[in-house]
């Protein structure tokens, strides 16, 4: 790990921070014109700290794992990978849902082509769809071939990350009126553990039967110094990148997922 991020692996993505601290300030706008034009009493007061620690808080989990060095360490193994995404696709969505100050989620709602994007892809729509796409992620060879393309894996990821966001909607939506309520919060969870279940059995059947090269750590040291011998010093010990280490990837994806659901709930219902 710190051989890779030694040889210029670890770099910052200031684009993203850009966009990170231009959220941040609208959040700030936002949340400041609600409370100059209402008069807050200290319910209220205590609920927009909570809020503003969500946002912040899913701004800058986002920023970590996404835009700085630390995304070097996914590539180094399934677990890592699978934690990564994992906060990705089940923390940063409902933190930044549960954060967004309501006259934000009107300004945004207001715009016509999210509009009509959102009545497209229903939140029954992006569950499947993500779940789909997530299982075809974790196939070996589908994830070989698109680790091969960086353009392509980033826009694999990136259609992930808006559809995790729909696919929350129904528990975290910035409008409280269109959460569900606690039965059918209940039932939907369930389904949406159900759905994403198959890609990490899958992912730990594929590992039992027989360990897979991790492709993400082959082309992370395509652009490391390799030695005159073309060997590759090992940068974590043995357990890692093996078929223990799918099988411990895809139980971490099925904990975290239900973890979070449950964390999310109870915050919703509050």
């Amino acid at each position: 790990m710190i051989e890779a991020l030694l040889h210029g692996q670890g770099t910052w993505n200031l684009p993203l921070l850009g966009i990170a601290m231009i959220m941040l300030m609208l959040f700030w706008w936002f949340s400041r014109r609600d409370f100059t034009t209402n008069n807050p009493t200290e319910g209220q007061w205590h609920f927009h700290w909570i809020q503003s620690l969500f946002f912040v808080g899913g701004i800058v989990l986002l920023y970590l794992i996404v835009g700085s060095p630390l995304l070097v360490i996914s590539y180094l193994s399934f677990s890592f990978h699978m934690i990564h995404m994992s906060v990705l696709f089940f923390v940063v969505p409902p933190l930044l849902l549960l954060g967004v100050p309501y006259q934000l989620y009107i300004a945004f709602r207001r715009i016509p082509l999210i509009e009509k994007i959102a009545e497209i892809i229903t939140p029954n729509r992006a569950l499947i769809a993500f779940s789909f796409l997530f299982l075809l992620y974790h196939i070996p060879m589908f994830l070989t071939f698109l680790s091969t393309y960086a353009h392509g894996q980033r826009l694999f990821m990136l259609v992930l990350f808006f559809l995790s966001f729909r696919m929350w909607w129904p528990i975290a939506s910035p409008n409280r009126k269109r959460r569900l309520d606690r039965q059918k919060m209940k039932q939907y969870a369930m389904k949406s553990g159900i759905f994403i279940m198959p890609a990490c059995l899958f992912f730990i059947a594929s590992g039992w039967l027989g360990s897979v090269p991790n492709p993400f750590f082959s082309q992370l040291t395509t652009h490391l110094c390799i030695p005159p011998n073309g060997y590759i010093p090992p940068l974590l010990p043995p357990p890692f990148n093996t078929k223990y280490d799918q099988v411990l990837a895809g139980l971490l994806m099925l904990g975290l997922h239900k973890v979070a659901l449950t964390v999310t709930y109870r915050l919703s219902t509050k």
